[in-house]
């Protein structure tokens, strides 16, 4: 198998690469940042909401649903895992 360069005299300079890609970045800052919001602040926004309606309208005995991972009912009794394991009804 063998490469082959297009043009052998040229180099890959990556402070160009590295500048030119964060000017694409600072120049479009706006649609970034909304980007960002989007796909991170509300769906965050969101489930923090649904965790404080669930602490009050459906509240786990001794734990809080803000630090739930995992959810199954079991026994017909609502079950909340945490990640080291740890469960309570």
């Amino acid at each position: 198998m063998s490469v082959s360069v297009a043009d052998p005299g040229k180099s890959l300079d990556i402070g160009k690469v590295l500048n030119d890609g964060l000017g694409v970045v600072a120049r479009n800052f706006g649609p970034f940042f909304l980007l960002a919001l989007l796909l991170e602040g509300i769906p965050s926004a969101v489930i923090a909401y649904a965790r404080n309606f669930l602490d009050q309208a459906a509240p786990l005995n001794g734990a809080s649903h803000k630090h739930a991972a995992i959810y199954a009912v079991k026994n017909g009794a609502l079950q909340a895992r945490w990640i080291p394991g740890s469960a309570t009804r």
